[in-house]
């Protein structure tokens, strides 16, 4: 980089300065060095972003958005002009030939700047060996690491550079310790390694390299140390296991290398090159495409950030006690959820919940509105598989790679973004990301009046489909987004009500009650009747049979491709019509087959009727797309108890927030498996709610008691709700029904959530029963079966009988 042409008007421009972006921001004046001091945090910001992508037009609007994304465009341009000054003269620019200007666009010179990531990025792209070293040398540290202002749109586009240059020098420093190892320099390709650890910590590829390195220098010792302190991370942290390959080298090295591992001595050090149809700002300098980041699950220090991640470990374990398969390979599981995607279409997205930069924590139901209105319009088109609608904000307020996230939920596509509202003016800003490299591929800021909020998500929602190149499905005149005239006082008031309804999925077993959220979306229906959203709210949240017919009914008129079936089948359980039920639940899967509440509600009922391998079917689907929803993981270890999983099922329960119907679920699990005393001890955990407390302390003693038996079991408390499988236990199945009979008597023809529970192996006595029959035919479940088929454990005698296993 000795000397190039200004900006085409003939004059040449020689390097004058070297520019160090790798663990901080150092501007020095060549030929010494020197260092050259900036006026401010914005000038370093702007500089560097200008010098990622030298020679190219970089609009004024958009950096002005980069470096003051809370301001109005008008302030933010004013900024960027004083911003622009401030830095050509530091940099003694009086005639504009570093940073010139061509119409509204700004253009850096390259010939300007020796820049160490731009060399970096060539020399990464070379194979020689002196490349490599020379390469892996500038990498000296995050890139901009310290450097910060107060702007959205500048952190996420720093975060996403840093890790796309981290992933870089982690594939630098794996070939240059292949090639150093190749040539026997044994200590230099250890030394590599452990500099791939020190960036990516359960990196598991190097982790074997560098313990066949020391095995092959007759370093056991140090080989098995650091496996050990390795699988102790694994464990403490994450609860997971090595991979088989790993394994298998300890074993080798611990054998002292009598035995050889089948397969390559060095595992794949490189992957295939990538690029993108949608370029990245920091790619414009033309040089070639990089390799994609080695899917390896993302820590960025070693045991600092593993204790941020362990939040994130705790659902993944509960995901891989479900997936019946030992939890010791990350990319198998993001495989198999990605197994999952339609065939047609291998894009899949997830909306981070949007960050609130109002300055009022109040105002955090409005952003988690927003996230969740463009994640609803999203769904509505046909070629997109929308993940995690709810699962995402269990990352909420986590400083995560988003990459990580991606792999976690198994997507292909982020969007994140955040939302500030000062009074009647909204703004949005947010970026779409591919995941597997962290390349933004669009992102734009929206700002509006609050009255044009639903414009502003349109318009969000259909920029995003374009930028993946998907086709809307939309009729004439159709719209992503209900377009209906909404007084803002009422919309407020439903966004409140949704951030009410969504904590059922933080407690995750329906303990709240909905009363506030009710009255909130009344006032708003009142004031505003067209707006289906509410309507649809409230049929599902309400406990008035009546209010909720007519709430869904209303719901399903004014937009019809709304999925609220889900909402409806409440009103037919009330009349005992199961195959109705059924139909209406598979018809809003027909809306949107990937609505998790309507393939929830679907299983759900299924268990109810005794058709548990049908329901696991479909709770498999659930999971890989919500894989981190407490409610729904409660349910679906609730129906692998039934089915018999109960050994499965125990750590998800554990794993899930201590709470009334999660403790009773896991005591009965614990009893299958002959763990009395931890039953015991999980049902005196039971507190608050409609609980009994003395029948609550009857049922631990009955269960620690186990195997004696009751003499008179007539005498016994009413063990109310999940708690009478206690009855079984102790030697009193005639009593199990007596709380299902009391739901069915003051609920005709609904019983309760408990249903299920009847079709668990240890309730096999009671099934046997008259009783059973007698129940089960007023419940309706016996013209169901007739109809659509009978369950696993029943099947018909003659024209007018069945018996049940």
């Amino acid at each position: 980089m000795n000397s190039a042409s200004g900006l085409g008007n003939g004059i040449e421009v020689r390097s004058r300065w070297s520019l160090r972006l790798f663990g901080g921001f150092e501007l020095g004046a060549l030929p010494g060095g020197e260092r050259v001091a900036l006026p401010g945090k914005r000038e370093r910001v702007l500089l560097a972003y200008l010098a990622l992508s030298p020679n190219c037009r970089h609009p004024r609007r958009k950096l002005a958005a980069l470096l003051w994304g809370d301001a109005s465009e008008e302030a933010a341009l004013d900024n960027l002009r004083t911003c622009i000054w401030g830095l050509r003269k530091a940099l003694g620019d009086a005639g504009h030939r570093v940073i010139g200007s061509e119409g509204d666009d700004l253009v850096l010179d390259a010939a300007a700047l020796e820049v160490d990531t731009l060399a970096f990025r060539r020399l990464a792209a070379q194979s020689g060996r002196t490349e490599l070293e020379a390469a892996a040398n500038l990498y000296a540290g995050e890139f901009l690491d310290g450097l910060d202002i107060e702007s959205e749109e500048f952190e996420s586009w720093r975060r996403a550079e840093a890790a796309r240059y981290r992933d870089q020098s982690i594939d630098v420093l794996t070939r240059l310790m292949t090639q150093l190892a190749a040539c026997g320099d044994i200590e230099r390709a250890i030394d590599a390694g452990a500099r791939i650890l020190s960036l990516e910590p359960l990196h598991e590829a190097a982790v074997r390299r560098l313990m066949r390195l020391y095995g092959e220098s007759g370093r056991r010792g140090a080989a098995v140390q650091i496996y050990r302190d390795f699988v102790d991370v694994l464990r403490t942290e994450l609860n997971t296991e090595p991979e088989a390959e790993t394994r298998l080298v300890f074993a080798e090295i611990a054998r002292g290398g009598e035995e050889r591992t089948s397969g390559p001595a060095v595992p794949d050090t490189k992957l295939p090159s990538h690029s993108t149809n949608m370029a990245h700002p920091s790619d414009a300098s033309g040089g070639p495409a990089q390799p994609p980041p080695r899917r390896v699950f993302r820590v960025r220090a070693p045991l600092a950030i593993l204790a941020g991640v362990a939040i994130v470990a705790v659902a993944l374990i509960a995901y891989w006690q479900f997936a019946g398969s030992e939890p010791n390979s990350f990319k198998a599981a993001v495989a198999e959820r990605t197994a999952f995607a339609p065939q047609a279409s291998p894009v899949s997205i997830v909306v981070l919940p949007f960050a609130n930069l109002s300055g009022d924590a109040s105002q955090e139901f409005f952003s988690d509105g927003m996230t969740e209105e463009i994640t609803s319009a999203l769904a509505k088109v046909p070629s997109l598989r929308v993940l995690a609608r709810t699962s995402a904000f269990q990352f909420k307020g986590q400083n995560l790679d988003v990459r990580m996230i991606a792999r976690s939920l198994g997507a292909s596509h982020l969007i994140e973004g955040s939302v500030r509202k000062i009074g009647n003016r909204v703004r949005i800003s947010a970026q779409l990301i591919e995941a597997a490299n962290g390349t933004n591929l669009w992102t734009e800021s929206y700002e509006r009046e609050f009255t044009d909020i639903f414009a502003a998500q349109e318009e969000i929602a259909q920029a995003i489909a374009a930028a993946l190149r998907m086709p809307l499905g939309l009729a004439p005149g159709e719209r992503l987004v209900a377009n209906s005239a909404i007084d803002p006082q009422s919309y407020e008031q439903y966004l409140r009500a949704m951030a009410i309804w969504r904590t059922r999925n933080q407690t995750g077993l329906g303990e709240n009650r909905f009363a506030g959220a009710i009255a909130m979306l009344e006032h708003a229906i009142a004031r505003d009747p067209a707006y289906a959203p509410a309507w649809a709210l409230l049929a599902r949240i309400s406990d008035d049979p009546d209010k909720r017919r007519m709430a869904a009914q209303e719901a399903l008129r004014l937009d019809p491709r709304n999925a609220t079936y889900s909402a409806v089948v409440g009103i037919q359980a009330a009349q005992g019509n199961w195959a109705v039920i059924e139909d209406l639940r598979k018809q809003a899967l027909t809306l949107d087959p990937t609505d998790p509440d309507a393939l929830d509600s679907l299983s759900n009922s299924l268990a109810f009727a005794g058709r548990l391998k049908e329901a696991l079917s479909i709770r498999e689907k659930l999971r890989i797309l919500e894989p981190f929803v407490p409610v729904y993981n409660y349910i679906t270890a609730s129906i692998m108890l039934i089915d018999g999983q109960s050994k499965a099922a125990i750590p998800i329960l554990e794993a899930l927030p201590a709470a009334q119907a999660r403790n009773t679920v896991l005591a009965h699990a614990y009893a299958t498996e002959g763990r009395y005393r931890e039953a015991a001890d999980t049902i005196l955990a039971i507190k608050g709610g409609n609980w009994d407390r003395g029948a609550v302390e009857e049922a631990a003693r009955l269960i620690r008691s186990v195997p004696t038996k009751v003499k008179a079991a007539e005498t016994l408390p009413a063990l109310d709700q999940e708690l009478s499988f206690v009855y079984l236990y102790i030697g009193a199945p005639d009593r199990v029904l007596d709380y299902q009979e009391r739901q069915v008597a003051r609920y005709p023809n609904l019983g309760s959530a408990q249903v299920r529970y009847l079709w668990s192996p240890d309730f096999a006595p009671v099934r046997k029963t008259e009783r059973f029959k007698t129940f089960v035919r007023k419940m309706g479940f016996v013209d169901y079966w007739r109809a659509r088929g009978w369950p696993d454990l029943c099947h018909p005698v003659g024209a007018d009988d069945f018996v049940c296993a």
